[in-house]
This record gives C-alpha cells, sequence and structure tokens, in this order.
C-alpha cells in the first residue's frame, strides 16, 4: 500500500495557477504556458460537460423504460381481467391479438429507447468534437505566436 511519504507528488499544489508558474520556470522559448493550460482546462470541462449529457441521456432512458414496464404490466392486467371466451378459437384469436399489439409496442419502444440514446451520444459527441476543433485553432494561434 502507498503512503502519503512514499508518494513523491505528496503535498504539491496543483492549482491552475502554481501549475502555470511550474511550467513557466522550464523557460521553453516560444511557448505559451497560460495558454496552453487555458487550452487543457477548456478540453477537461469539455469532457465533464460530455460526461454530463450523457448521463442525462442514461437517466432520461431509465425513466422512460420504467415508464414502459409501468404500462406493460397496467396492460398485462387488464387482459388479465378481461372474461376468457368460452369457444377456444375466440380465446385463442384474443391471445393471438393481445400477443401481436404488446409486440408492435415492444418494437416502437425498443426504437424510441434507441433513438434516445442515439441523440445523447450524438449530443455528448459533439461537445467533444466542437472541443477538438478548437482546440487545435488554439494550438495553431500559440504556434503563431511563438
Amino acid at each position: 500500500m502507498t503512503t502519503e511519504k512514499d508518494n513523491p507528488f505528496a503535498g504539491f499544489d496543483f492549482s491552475p495557477a502554481n501549475v502555470e508558474k511550474m511550467f513557466e520556470s522550464l523557460k521553453v522559448p516560444g511557448v505559451d504556458w497560460h495558454g496552453v493550460i487555458e487550452s487543457q482546462s477548456k478540453n477537461i470541462a469539455a469532457l465533464a460537460e460530455a460526461n454530463r449529457r450523457a448521463i442525462q441521456g442514461v437517466e432520461a432512458m431509465t425513466r422512460r423504460q420504467f415508464e414502459l414496464l409501468q404500462q406493460a404490466m397496467a396492460d398485462a392486467v387488464i387482459n388479465a381481467k378481461q372474461s376468457v371466451p368460452s369457444d377456444p378459437r375466440d380465446a385463442m384469436a384474443r391471445q393471438t391479438e393481445a400477443a401481436k399489439l404488446a409486440f408492435e409496442k415492444a418494437v416502437t419502444s425498443m426504437r424510441e429507447l434507441a433513438d434516445m440514446m442515439q441523440k445523447s451520444n450524438r449530443e455528448a459527441f459533439d461537445v467533444v468534437s466542437q472541443r477538438i476543433s478548437a482546440s487545435l485553432n488554439e494550438i495553431k494561434d500559440l504556434m503563431k505566436r511563438g
């Protein structure tokens, strides 16, 4: 087990201002450490936002799955309470129709859930994609200054 005294970074101040001072002390010509750290901070914020959106999507999908389950249970109770016809052919026809409707509803629900997940993933990806593009532009601008 690693203890604090075994950790070479224990007690180090990782605040952005201190990290910036540490990098600036490296004295690399033409490197704007403030710009680099600011860019990386934006990258981390974009990843956090992408994760937030992904989690919101999973939460929405979970809520919807629960609603669908509740509806399926309510439908099952209604079907169970209906009187059973005396003619076996009528009973079979009714059960077949109920199964067909349940299957169609399940397929529709699966599509809805897939669309929800796809939308959530697309939103999270868009945040990261936009940040990557902005980050590349920032790097290009930093290189021009150097």
